[in-house]
């Protein structure tokens, strides 16, 4: 059955939408995927801010003409996963998921409005969560006023252990 052109432009539009408020896309070839596996794994994308959507190949190609080099990704049983939130957190459920089943892989992705390989989504996944990222951040601005305060703090203290001892020998 043939889709109306009023619903093509109504997708066209919802695909424009969802991909330029998304941080990351990520082209995944789904072939061979089980209705229940595909079911836990949109599940495990909806806990981190991500989903899951299928549409066609050439809505994708016709709503981004600026991307042609999303062309060579669109080939085949193409799934799109998007997220606004953390893009290394999508990136590391996509990788895990990709690990555990057979018949999936990812062929690339959109990250920060451009086309991106495997290998920049897979360094994604490597990084560390963005909770630990600011927390580091925080203790590297933080180690070099600690550092001072304890080089101020070291010879009051040994101002006070001196004083201390002569009070304990004029007590005796």
């Amino acid at each position: 059955m043939a889709i109306t052109k009023e619903k093509k432009e109504a997708q066209l539009s919802k695909i424009k939408t969802e991909f330029s408020e998304a941080q990351i896309v990520v082209f995944m070839e789904y072939q061979g995927l089980s209705v229940s596996d595909l079911t836990s794994f949109r599940r495990d994308l909806k806990a981190s801010g991500a989903t899951f959507s299928v549409y066609k190949n050439r809505l994708v190609s016709v709503a981004f003409p600026e991307h042609t080099e999303l062309k060579t990704l669109l080939e085949g049983q193409i799934g799109y996963v998007q997220s606004e939130n953390d893009p290394s957190a999508v990136a590391k459920i996509v990788r895990n998921y990709v690990k555990e089943k057979e018949g999936i892989r990812v062929k690339g992705g959109v990250f920060e409005n451009r086309v991106v390989s495997v290998d920049v989504i897979e360094s994604l996944a490597q990084l560390p969560s963005r909770e630990v990222l600011i927390a580091k951040a925080v203790q590297l601005i933080a180690s070099p006023i600690s550092g001072v305060v304890l080089r101020l703090k070291t010879p009051l203290l040994k101002l006070a252990y001196v004083l201390e001892s002569i009070k304990e020998t004029k007590e005796k």
